[in-house]
């Protein structure tokens, strides 16, 4: 993502999610950090609305996990 590369980087990041989502299942903390990855990357391309829609998903995850006021 640092160097640009985009659309790379979004596969990346996918493939690790899908890992991730495989092995620690859906609601794991470290689900929710590939989901930040992926809205940063959304974000720095103005893609809003994706960015979003996995914000809050990662923000349902860690407070399952870790409470509302954690």
């Amino acid at each position: 993502m640092s160097q640009g590369k985009y659309a790379d980087a979004e596969l990346l990041y996918q493939r690790s999610l899908w890992i991730r989502e495989k092995k620690l299942g859906n609601d794991h903390p470290d689900v929710a950090k590939i989901l930040k990855d992926l809205v940063e990357l959304y974000m720095s391309q103005g893609k809003y609305e994706k960015a979003e829609q996995l914000y809050q998903r990662s923000l349902s995850i860690l407070k399952k996990n870790f409470g509302e006021d954690h």
